[in-house]
């Protein structure tokens, strides 16, 4: 988030970005969070696939927990 931006223009930038990695293929979860230390929006994407070139960091998850995991599926979309 630059301190130029507002705030409604970075998360509505933040929001766009996560609708549209809901809809793409392989996608299995993503998030759009706030790290309070730095003052900027991050983005979580969870994949099912190699997702090709894509801007930002990549890391390899190795194993993920189940439990929990129905509860995440039904929760509601995010507020629009």
């Amino acid at each position: 988030m630059h301190s130029d931006d507002g705030l409604d223009d970075a998360l509505a930038a933040g929001l766009r970005a996560v609708r549209w990695l809901r809809a793409a293929d392989g996608v299995h979860s993503t998030a759009l969070a706030v790290d309070a230390q730095r003052w900027e929006f991050v983005q979580f994407t969870l994949w099912t696939q190699d997702p090709g070139e894509i801007d930002g960091t990549r890391y390899e998850v190795l194993h993920t927990s189940v439990p929990g995991l129905a509860d995440l599926a039904a929760a509601p979309p995010p507020v629009e």
